[in-house]
């Protein structure tokens, strides 16, 4: 499954130059990695790789896409492919979450794009290869 995964990456991204890694995470799990310092188009290489692995079989597989942003503190927005919308993980050290700037962050945002309305449905994704 790599392998196949790799060759259609590596086809589709040459299109776009968003950079591309595969990488299993703590729990085993397989990422697909990209980096673009253009987030458009680093939105639209997800959608693109996304519907490539969709097209491929690969569909029930996908969890999430997750953008990571620096600032004071590393947030991450989590878009669950499954519930097709978005919701804020800020993680602090010994795995625990700085719910209230996670809350903040949904009401800063709540208009600009779909967000999960359940709370109980904001995973942490604890070990994430980002």
């Amino acid at each position: 499954v790599r392998r196949e995964i790799e060759e259609l990456l590596g086809m589709s991204m040459k299109e776009t130059g968003t950079e591309y890694r595969l990488q299993k995470d703590e729990y085993n799990y397989l990422w697909v990695v990209l980096s673009d310092p253009d987030l458009d188009d680093l939105v639209n290489a997800i959608q693109m790789v996304a519907q490539i692995l969709t097209e491929q079989g690969f569909g029930i597989q996908i969890l999430a896409a997750v953008f990571r942003f620096r600032g004071e503190a590393v947030i991450y927005w989590i878009y669950n492919f499954k519930q097709g919308a978005y919701y804020p993980f800020v993680p602090q050290s010994g795995r625990q979450r700085d719910t209230a700037r996670e809350f903040r962050l949904k009401a800063l945002l709540q208009k600009e794009m779909p967000l999960e309305k359940d709370e109980s449905r904001w995973y942490p994704m604890w070990g994430m290869p980002l």
